[in-house]
């Protein structure tokens, strides 16, 4: 109701792509994925235009949460399978989970989750917004007669974490 309400959008010029999404997070935790779209639905934030700090992707709290639920801690964080790490800290919604971490006060998760991605980065010669590149792809594998099918996905996320941790560098 607040949200919908017709109060000054100066009041909300402050407010950070994602520290509202970081919120809800932690507001709804313990909600199911069908309970946090009702209720972000009823609060309009869902609907508001693309783009806008005030938005929220009911997707992206789901995401959130789940995150939470991890526990993450420095240990798991340096001990997370390359290809789920990148997936979690090196992606478009790393800095909603670093956002996060800093609202948990999280930091030595953050540290190290820091330290990580910048070893991989440096590894491939990539900076902050750039993807590294897959040596291989389903195809490759297909191709190299490996029938289509999970083992494809199972070799392939084993590549990607070999890869990632520099013990396989070459296509």
């Amino acid at each position: 109701i607040l949200f919908r309400s017709n109060l000054p959008t100066q009041l909300f010029k402050r407010v950070q792509p994602g520290q509202l999404t970081v919120a809800c997070a932690l507001l709804f935790r313990g909600l199911t994925k069908e309970q946090v779209y009702e209720q972000l639905s009823k609060t309009g934030l869902d609907s508001l235009p693309r783009g806008t700090p005030l938005r929220i992707e009911p997707s992206d709290v789901v995401w959130l949460i789940e995150k939470l639920e991890q526990n993450l801690t420095e240990d798991s964080v340096q001990s997370m399978r390359a290809s789920i790490f990148e997936k979690q800290f090196m992606n478009g919604r790393a800095n909603l989970l670093f956002e996060l971490l800093y609202a948990t006060k999280n930091d030595n998760a953050i540290k190290s989750a820091r330290k990580r991605a910048a070893e991989i980065r440096e590894r491939w010669s990539s900076d902050e917004h750039d993807s590294i590149p897959s040596l291989l792809s389903g195809n490759d594998v297909v191709d190299a007669r490996v029938p289509a099918g999970p083992r494809v996905r199972e070799l392939l996320e084993n590549l990607r974490d070999e890869q990632l941790e520099g013990r396989v560098l070459t296509r």
